[in-house]
């Protein structure tokens, strides 16, 4: 971003021999805007985030996993609540400005046969102790609910990236009949 402001500055305004394109991250959450004719931002939170369509993750599984017992979509169906609640997680924490250390939430996930359960209570109250932050569990709750409101019909715009590829790998290697 920064890098893309000062090309602008040196460049000038109507420049084309140059674009910066970067990840929008928690910025259309929260509605967060630059204004730089050369930036670009994409459309989900991350560029992972392209990836994470039926027919892409189909192909995956059909061409990289073979002999995955489930479609795309039936993944897609069985990772969708916990990354989406991950993120509202991540998003509390940016909007109160704690500056949380993140905790791989996998280990607070369960393979079930309606998809991956996420304990985000435990998942919480881990996240906070491990960070010495505790005591600010009532006030994280509160803007974690209204995290949770704010999260549109695109559920990629409400997604991390890295959780998305991580949670991925780590249902693919739960899931019991899945041949190495």
């Amino acid at each position: 971003i920064a890098l893309a402001h000062e090309l602008e500055r040196n460049l000038g305004r109507n420049a084309v021999n140059v674009t910066c394109v970067v990840d929008s991250d928690f910025d259309l959450a929260l509605g967060k805007a630059y204004r730089c004719n050369l930036l670009l931002f994409t459309d989900y939170t991350s560029l992972e985030l392209y990836l994470f369509a039926t027919a892409t993750l189909s192909k995956f599984l059909t061409l990289v996993v073979r002999g995955f017992p489930q479609t795309g979509e039936q993944v897609m169906a069985a990772i969708r609540g916990p990354l989406t609640e991950a993120f509202a997680i991540r998003l509390a924490n940016k909007a109160l400005g704690l500056n949380l250390r993140w905790l791989p939430f996998e280990k607070c996930c369960t393979v079930t046969d309606q998809g991956v359960l996420f304990d985000s209570s435990e998942y919480i109250n881990r996240y906070l102790q491990a960070n010495a932050m505790f005591e600010e569990k009532e006030r994280f709750l509160k803007t974690l609910d209204a995290c949770r409101l704010m999260q549109s019909s695109d559920e990629r715009r409400f997604m991390h990236g890295h959780d998305s590829v991580n949670l991925l790998a780590w249902y693919i290697r739960q899931r019991k009949g899945f041949r190495s």
